[in-house]
């Protein structure tokens, strides 16, 4: 019982973390500005996107991307997607369940939770930060 109450603790953490991370960590700033339609510094991404551009509506999908780096509840809801299958593959689930058809079930449910809990760390640390601040 306490492994699995570890394990969801992690789960929690490790999602409210990486989606936190994907929003407003500064490691994904110039990937946010090349999404945004400024010109890369490497002339190869350049040389790239304009081949890609050709086959791809790239404008589109910079947008869709960019959009979904700046939203908790879409972030969230991959990350935590992710670390619940990292989580399921390194066999720490919370819910210790084998992998079958449950189990995809299992992971939407813990997406959809994890979008919940991400959207709830931004607003509980955007209110810790509100009322820190000196007027």
């Amino acid at each position: 019982m306490q492994v699995a109450v570890i394990n969801l603790l992690i789960f929690i953490v490790a999602t409210i973390g990486l989606s936190h991370i994907i929003v407003d960590g500064s490691i994904f700033n110039s990937f946010k500005e090349w999404l945004s339609g400024k010109k890369s510094k490497y002339t190869f991404v350049n040389r790239l996107e304009e081949k890609i551009s050709k086959y791809v509506p790239l404008n589109w999908c910079k947008n869709k991307l960019l959009e979904l780096m700046g939203c908790y509840l879409c972030s969230g809801w991959w990350a935590s997607l992710l670390v619940s299958f990292i989580m399921w593959f390194c066999g720490c689930d919370p819910l210790q369940s084998p992998f079958d058809w449950t189990h995809a079930l299992l992971l939407f449910v813990y997406a959809c939770a994890g979008a919940f809990l991400s959207m709830l760390g931004a607003v509980t640390l955007m209110f810790l930060q509100s009322t820190t601040v000196e007027k």
